[in-house]
């Protein structure tokens, strides 16, 4: 269909205005766009002001938020906080890691239980190894815990893991009984402290110690649920 040249502005908003709207019978009807055609420039302000008007209600409408986008960053400040946060968590988590690593070494060493060696260090020491664990980390464990007994004269007992045919390390056992102390640290509100000793001294850490029930290898929350039933739960 060919247009007069003082009427192609006339097509070119009647096209825009169509947009998206392919489905609309009247802006598809030839008759009415012939009826444009020949209506001359008014019909074709006409359209260029709907047109506007068009445009604008679509820029109220994001604007205003009807429409929302997924925000391509997070809050700064709120990104910050939890990145200090998960930081501290971390740093906690490992000096849990290493002290829980040192009461088993010592004990092994001392032949001694984990229980006597969290009870003999006490509130004080433990919370001083706590603070130094990032450069204690750094040092030898075994050469660190024979320093720790004489250092703090912890004398040798009887106990002994010969018994049970497959030991964990010192680090294996360590990992998931600071995963657990941290645990109850989070879910209890206490200092690490005090979650050390009342989770060394719990009934729960008999069965713990007992590596033929293998509860050491038990997932975090079982573990925690355990704790605060003062006995082994079924799974």
């Amino acid at each position: 269909m060919m247009l007069k040249k003082n009427n192609k502005h006339i097509y070119f908003c009647w096209r825009l205005l169509c947009i998206n709207n392919s489905k609309c019978k009247i802006f598809n009807n030839v008759h009415l766009f012939k009826f444009l055609q020949h209506s001359g420039h008014i019909i074709g302000f006409f359209l260029f002001v709907v047109l506007l008007v068009k445009w604008g209600l679509m820029t109220i409408y994001y604007a205003t938020g009807m429409v929302r986008e997924e925000p391509r960053f997070k809050n700064l400040e709120t990104t910050q906080y939890e990145s200090a946060k998960w930081e501290e968590k971390y740093k906690r988590g490992n000096a849990l890691f290493y002290v829980c690593s040192l009461v088993e070494e010592m004990a092994r060493l001392s032949f001694n239980s984990n229980v006597d060696i969290v009870n003999l260090l006490g509130v004080k020491i433990i919370d001083e190894i706590l603070k130094n664990a990032e450069l204690l980390h750094n040092q030898n464990l075994q050469i660190t815990a024979q320093e720790m007994l004489k250092k703090y004269s912890i004398k040798s007992s009887n106990y002994s893991l010969e018994k049970y045919s497959e030991v964990p390390s010192s680090y294996t056992f360590a990992d998931p009984v600071s995963k657990a102390i941290l645990y109850i640290i989070e879910k209890d509100k206490i200092v690490e402290t005090q979650a050390i000793i009342c989770f060394y001294n719990s009934p729960i850490m008999k069965l713990i110690n007992n590596f033929d029930v293998e509860m050491h290898l038990s997932n975090v929350q079982y573990i925690y649920e355990s704790y605060k039933a003062k006995r082994a739960l079924e799974y």
